[in-house]
């Protein structure tokens, strides 16, 4: 194949790959976002900075009327949010270590971090980044309550489901960070496709004591705004927050692509976007 005839008579194109908005149907985002714009409303006032409240408008403005375009992207990796980051020698919790490159990032700025990874094929990838890196890596779930669940994975995600054929235990962090004996908890990371809102109600207790920074993910659930927001405030109501959202990486790409793809497009000279409404970070100190 003459892949540089193909890139003269094509030029400079970008390749798209569209993403729904949480499965739900643009009337049916509009739905909830009329029914809930008090508590929205409560949740932008709580933001402090201009950018968090560009972003936050600009992903409401594009879900409800499907227009990715209005989005804004940070420029920053993500989990990365300047007045919201952890400095050297902060304990760092990591919940959804996947293959252990964010806590990575978080080593290589001076900090010691445990992360918790469910799923037994992402946590053996991640322990051989740990084991470079220098970070512990658990090979278990966090949540409300001490308890042993069934999940699926699809080799990017992990769901928890009864009907699933894979067990996994789940502690709390702050009966991890009792056990540990860790001498406090100064940032707390999280993504756990849509169970952040139950490590926070495990977390409660080591919130309250310590007042970590938070950097939690907020796009598995439309209502992730509002509730994990007030769940924070609940602990402790002087927290302040931020709200940015991270454009999607080529090797995020390589997941939504059909397998070869991509690796085919930049063969051709073709850049690869996968613009979506994902990727968004609540973050509180």
């Amino acid at each position: 194949m003459n892949f540089k005839l193909i890139k003269k008579f094509i030029g400079d194109v970008k390749v798209i790959w569209p993403m729904p908005i949480r499965g739900f149907t643009t009337d049916k985002v509009f739905e909830i976002f009329i029914e809930h714009l008090p508590e929205l409303y409560d949740v932008y006032k709580s933001l402090v900075d201009s950018d968090s409240k560009e972003t936050f408008c600009g992903f409401w403005s594009g879900c409800i009327s499907n227009q990715i375009s209005l989005i804004k992207y940070a420029n920053t990796p993500q989990y990365i949010c300047p007045g919201f980051l952890p400095k050297s020698g902060d304990i760092v919790i990591d919940c959804g270590a996947y293959d252990g490159g964010t806590a990575v990032r978080f080593v290589n700025m001076g900090c010691k971090v445990y992360s918790f990874e469910m799923n037994k094929i992402n946590y053996q990838k991640a322990s051989k980044v740990a084991e470079l890196n220098n970070f512990v890596v658990e090979n278990l779930a966090l949540g409300a309550f001490n308890h042993d669940i069934n999940y699926i994975s699809n080799g990017i995600a992990t769901q928890t489901n009864s009907q699933g054929t894979e067990t996994a235990q789940v502690v709390t962090v702050d009966n991890y960070v009792r056990e540990k004996n860790l001498p406090r908890v100064d940032f707390i990371k999280m993504d756990v496709e849509g169970a952040e809102l139950d490590i926070l109600k495990g977390a409660a207790i080591t919130i309250a004591k310590y007042k970590p920074l938070l950097a939690l993910s907020a796009y598995h659930k439309l209502d992730d705004f509002w509730t994990l927001t007030k769940f924070i405030k609940s602990i402790n109501p002087n927290y302040e927050f931020a709200f940015r959202q991270y454009a999607t990486t080529p090797e995020d790409a390589q997941d939504w692509f059909p397998d070869g793809t991509v690796k085919l497009l930049e063969n051709l000279g073709l850049s690869v976007d996968s613009p979506n409404y994902e990727e968004c970070v609540l973050f509180a100190r």
